[in-house]
């Protein structure tokens, strides 16, 4: 009887625990058909965000080119504006910068009025600026490092280079002359002056000897 009492003890164990094991796992079912539809909820809503993000973020890269474009119409539209202050300035490279960024946007776009007109302003600033660098080539006071520079702004706007060289050399040449007249002035100069000293000298010491 002993035996048959614990075998249906562990019987009724065990069907408790079997039924304890089946509502948990109808439990853990419904709590995963939530968790399923709570998921699936989520992922419609990061879609339907992600979508409303790729739309804005479209529309803000357009805007951005947008205001690339106005930046870059509002600086050809200052350029002849900008090429004569840095000219006043004597920021010369700064102004061969400006053509040189903006001649070949103004070369493409010449048949619109505009922009037709603000290449012939600009080209006709740049040549002047051109014979400012000239002048300054051949002025043989200039620094030679100046000119060196003023040459290298003159061959980016396609000036031949050996009317540049033969410019350079040539002025240099002059300073140079100019600078070896000034040593022989200097040198005859301190000669004249060496004599004229030792003549006067000369009473001094007929003096010393008659005493």
């Amino acid at each position: 009887q002993m035996l048959v009492y614990e075998n249906y003890n562990k019987f009724i164990s065990a069907t408790d625990m079997i039924r304890k094991m089946k509502t948990n796992v109808e439990s853990m079912e419904q709590e995963m058909k939530r968790l399923t539809s709570k998921m699936s909820s989520i992922s419609n809503k990061c879609e339907h965000l992600e979508g409303a993000l790729e739309t804005n973020r479209d529309k803000m890269e357009n805007l951005v080119g947008v205001n690339r474009l106005l930046q870059r119409l509002q600086f050809l539209f200052e350029l002849p504006h900008r090429l004569k202050k840095s000219i006043q300035m004597k920021a010369y490279s700064q102004a061969v910068r400006y053509y040189k960024v903006s001649h070949k946007i103004l070369k493409r776009y010449k048949s619109i009025a505009s922009f037709s007109k603000i290449s012939s302003d600009s080209a006709s600033i740049i040549e002047k600026l051109t014979k400012i660098l000239k002048n300054l080539l051949q002025d043989p006071d200039e620094n030679p490092l100046a000119k060196m520079e003023n040459a290298g702004l003159l061959l980016s706007l396609h000036e031949p280079a050996e009317n540049l060289f033969s410019a350079l050399f040539l002025s240099m040449g002059q300073r140079l002359d100019a600078h070896l007249e000034e040593v022989v002035l200097a040198e005859r100069e301190l000669k004249n002056a060496s004599s004229s000293s030792s003549v006067t000298s000369l009473p001094l010491f007929s003096m010393l000897e008659k005493g």
